[in-house]
């Protein structure tokens, strides 16, 4: 009889969970649902309660594995080394879980880990918490919570989060995944922190904005509102600022980086540089200005439809697209700007 018990019982949450979790990532959106009432507020950290496995009203389960799969193509895979359901919350625990969520037909999954968790039954929200860890394609993604909302198929890592991707290092408030749409947003004093390969950590590039997108397929990274970018004493501000990665050797590194709106540059010598359009070019150590540039030092001005800035040598040139083209140069003996003729 304690056999047949134990094999119902199995049986039992087996079910529960696989309707749970099918639930949560596959049902259809609600309609007239308001963000506000479902999005995480960061301030806040919900406190969660210490699950009970042994509790005489739940029923519990250790070492769990459950997949769900359509037409030979997974859609997920939970393990846990141990599962309760709760009969009169409706809440299913988790002790140790691992989640991954198969997001296309090469079979690519976000993988999500915690030392603990819950399924709602009422609503299908999960939640882990302690030691969150998120990882797909190589970015990882550390949190205290990640809140997984039914209604908007989105998920939340929050609480001291922080990821990390080989030269890359990115902290904010709250982490958004859109993992359907291969895309992170993160809000909230956001700062970003990128080792160029031949500088090791000597001069890392901080970037500090409100908010970013990180488009994980086109490996590109697009920080909004107010952005400030410090490499040593080189500053640049824009209205926006996109980094491009590339691979080298099965590693992400800084390919490029282009700035845009109202765009200030500045060095420790003095060199002042404004356009509207600036881009960077880390191997070779240059950056071209573009929309009405002007670099500026000391007295020395330049003027011209793209100024190309050698940052190593501290010189300059003027760039014409058409014949008609104006450049203007204004130099004083003495001062490092010079035109190349």
């Amino acid at each position: 009889m304690r056999i047949i018990s134990l094999i119902t019982s199995c049986l039992f949450i087996g079910i529960i969970l696989g309707l749970l979790l099918s639930r949560i990532f596959f049902s259809q959106t609600e309609e007239d649902i308001v963000l506000d009432d479902v999005v995480p507020q960061t301030e806040v950290l919900v406190q969660r309660r210490v699950p009970k496995f042994e509790d005489a009203s739940s029923i519990s389960v250790k070492n769990m594995h459950l997949t769900e799969s359509e037409s030979g193509q997974k859609k997920w895979e939970l393990w846990s080394k141990q599962v309760g359901f709760d009969e009169t919350t409706g809440i299913a625990f988790f002790k140790d879980p691992k989640l991954h969520f198969f997001v296309n037909e090469k079979n690519d999954y976000f993988e999500t880990t915690a030392l603990l968790g819950e399924v709602n039954q009422e609503n299908g929200n999960l939640v882990l918490w302690n030691e969150v860890k998120g990882d797909y394609q190589g970015l990882e993604i550390f949190s205290e919570y990640l809140n997984y909302y039914n209604v908007i198929k989105k998920g939340y890592f929050h609480g001291n989060a922080l990821a990390k991707q080989d030269s890359l290092t990115i902290e904010g408030k709250l982490f958004e995944i859109d993992v359907a749409a291969e895309k992170i947003y993160v809000t909230g004093d956001v700062v970003a922190e990128i080792l160029r390969v031949s500088d090791g950590e000597k001069n890392p590039i901080i970037i500090k904005a409100p908010r970013l997108i990180y488009e994980i397929k086109n490996s590109q990274i697009v920080f909004l509102d107010k952005v400030q970018t410090v490499q040593g004493e080189r500053v640049i501000d824009s209205e926006k600022l996109t980094i491009y990665l590339k691979k080298v050797k099965k590693k992400q590194v800084l390919s490029k980086i282009i700035a845009k709106g109202s765009v200030n540059f500045k060095d420790g010598e003095g060199t002042l540089g404004t356009g509207e359009i600036l881009t960077y070019y880390p191997k070779n150590e240059y950056l071209l200005l573009k929309g009405d540039p002007v670099l500026t030092k000391g007295d020395n001005i330049i003027r011209g439809d793209i100024i190309k800035h050698f940052l190593e040598t501290n010189r300059s040139e003027v760039i014409s697209t058409s014949k008609e083209s104006e450049v203007e140069a204004i130099f004083v003996p003495g001062e490092g700007l010079r035109r190349l003729d």
